[in-house]
């Protein structure tokens, strides 16, 4: 159960992001922490930031100091004796006259010791200033070189870039202090954007130092992330799962206690089948037994002897005849019958004891052996009853039948009649009914399950009967035939034992009920709009061979091999509609169909019949 196993937590989806796009990217590795201002090596001394903020002035009171400040050209005579003085050979840079030889004492009282001092510590203070500057733009610079899609930089860079544009525009005010010694200038601050960046590294360092605990243990932060989904889930579903976990107490401790009465139940069960048995063994009514079995001879003819209770033994019969006396040298027939009978009585339900009321699966071996006609159509009629109750029991459906429920039954018989009556419509029973032929050859018997597999996608396995009468075997013939000759001679042979021996026709009467009396179903129009004769003169053909003797002639009827097939049956089939049989055609024609034998294809019904055990075989 989800709650057993996780406990609720809540983690948002950024915490479960934060380690599922690391853990699961294969292309994640392990990144350098960032370097702050602290990183920097050495010492700078930038005290000489103080200059910047008030003049810088020569004080000397010399004529010459004093022209050069009248005409405010002490800063350019300063550049020129800095660069030129000594370079020249006493010549003016400028003009080319020799200078004379006070000209650098002169200038050089232009400009006091403490001017020259606070120059000096003012390019002192420009140099230290671009090395910091330099090194420290590069150092948190190049931090940006190594970069991870999951951690967020955007601030730094920026406040990064910010630094860069602050140190370049200090650098310009720097330089123009020192063209302008007199002039006061003022630097941006940067030490507290310096701050501001080494506290974003700072932050950055300790997402790196997480995506670095991930790389490193992958497969176990995975694993993680996967309990924190569940955790969420079981956090998300808490109150279900808490509905849930009350519901299911409730089910499990109802089903607890309907199992508990449920065994109180069978104890008591089997007490009461216990002392029901005891009272059916006292309590059966034999009487009505014997009264159904009786009732079964009389109905099969066999009036000579009957059964009755055996007096002072409690369930046993005798068999007497009509005079009292017990009857002896009954047939195999007549004591096979009564076997049978009782036998039925029991497959009701008629045994006393704990057998009581019990499903049955019932076993008939060849029961009508010695039996005449009579006896024998009555077991038919009685096993074909036992049938429909199986039959009931495997469609789920109440029927007539009185007695314990039959779950299976198997029929063996050796007898074509008692086969053929209760076999009736069972091949299309096909969901749970199976037949089975049993052969004996070299004294080695084999079992074949008598089904047609199924040779196409959409055909399914279909029963077939093993055991056909004469008639059905004529049609199977018509069905499969291909060539012209036995085809004649096959519809001749049904069109004889239908329409004169079981119609009742005679040949004169069925020739002019099909060919006077019904000529216009057999003549078309042919494509030139005259009348086509050719089914006439074929149903002409097969009525003449009824006429005639069935014996072998001298080929006056001879049949061209070169004729249609499809207009020979069709002309067949004309002849039935013509008499108003048309219905017994198409039951042949399906009995065909769902036969083996038959050549119409099978049509797939919908049912899967593959793999079945029936609740009962023939």
């Amino acid at each position: 159960m989800l709650s057993g196993k996780y406990t609720a937590i809540h983690h948002t989806a950024e915490e479960i992001r934060a380690i599922y796009d690391i853990a699961y990217d294969p292309n994640t590795v392990c990144l350098n922490l960032f370097r702050t201002s602290k990183d920097l090596p050495g010492e700078y001394d930038l005290s000489g930031s103080r200059l910047l903020g008030q003049p810088i002035t020569n004080i000397s009171d010399t004529a010459f100091a004093r022209y050069m400040k009248a005409i405010k050209a002490s800063d350019w005579v300063k550049y020129g004796h800095d660069n030129y003085t000594g370079h020249t050979d006493g010549k003016c840079p400028f003009c080319q006259q020799v200078l004379p030889e006070s000209f650098i004492a002169d200038i050089t009282a232009c400009f006091d010791e403490q001017f020259r001092k606070d120059m000096a510590e003012l390019d002192a203070f420009h140099g230290a200033y671009v090395q910091k500057t330099f090194l420290l733009n590069n150092l948190l610079h190049a931090n940006l070189d190594e970069l991870s899609p999951y951690i967020d930089t955007r601030l730094y860079e920026a406040k990064e870039a910010q630094l860069e544009t602050r140190v370049v525009a200090n650098l310009q005010t720097i330089d123009d202090k020192i063209e302008n010694p007199e002039k006061c200038v003022e630097i941006t601050d940067i030490d507290k954007l310096i701050s501001e960046i080494d506290a974003l590294a700072a932050q950055i360092n300790l997402a790196i130092a997480a995506n670095n605990d991930i790389v490193k243990h992958r497969g176990d932060k995975q694993q993680e992330c996967c309990r924190m989904v569940w955790e969420e889930i079981a956090f998300l579903l808490k109150d279900e799962l808490a509905a849930y976990a009350k519901n299911r107490k409730r089910i499990t401790d109802a089903v607890d206690a309907l199992e508990k009465r449920i065994r109180e139940l069978k104890k008591e069960n089997r007490k009461l089948t216990a002392e029901i048995a005891a009272l059916n063994g006292k309590m059966i009514n034999t009487g009505v037994t014997v009264d159904s079995i009786n009732a079964h001879l009389i109905a099969s003819g066999y009036e000579g002897f009957r059964l009755r209770e055996k007096e002072g033994a409690y369930g046993i019969f005798e068999v007497i005849r009509e005079d009292g006396s017990i009857a002896e040298n009954l047939s195999e027939g007549e004591r096979n019958f009564i076997a049978f009978l009782y036998f039925y009585h029991i497959v009701r339900g008629g045994r006393a004891g704990e057998e009581a009321g019990k499903d049955r699966i019932v076993v008939i071996d060849d029961p009508v052996s010695s039996m005449d006609s009579g006896a024998l159509f009555l077991v038919s009629a009685i096993v074909r009853e036992l049938l429909e109750a199986c039959a009931c029991s495997a469609e789920l459906k109440d029927c007539a039948y009185e007695g314990a429920p039959i779950r299976q039954m198997f029929v063996l018989t050796h007898n074509a009649f008692f086969h053929t009556e209760i076999t009736h419509d069972m091949t299309e029973r096909y969901r749970y009914v199976s037949f089975y032929l049993i052969e004996k050859k070299r004294n080695i018997s084999t079992v074949r399950h008598c089904v047609e597999r199924a040779i196409r996608v959409s055909e399914r396995d279909r029963n077939y009967n093993p055991v056909k009468n004469a008639y059905a075997a004529l049609w199977e013939e018509y069905a499969s035939a291909d060539q012209p000759v036995p085809l004649m001679n096959v519809m001749r042979r049904i069109l004889e034992y239908y329409f004169l021996e079981i119609c009742g026709y005679g040949t004169d009467g069925l020739y002019r009920a099909v060919l006077e009396e019904n000529r216009d179903r057999f003549v078309s129009s042919s494509g030139d709009g005259m009348p086509d004769y050719t089914r006439l003169h074929l149903a002409q053909a097969m009525l003449s061979c009824i006429k005639r003797t069935s014996s072998l002639n001298d080929g006056l009827y001879f049949v061209d091999e070169s004729a249609d097939l499809g207009q020979y049956k069709d002309t067949f089939r004309l002849i039935f509609e013509a008499m108003g049989q048309s219905q017994h055609y198409e039951k042949m024609m399906r009995e065909m169909r769902d036969d083996p034998g038959g050549s119409a294809l099978w049509a797939y019904d919908g049912e899967d019949r593959r793999d079945r055990e029936g609740p009962f075989s023939f």
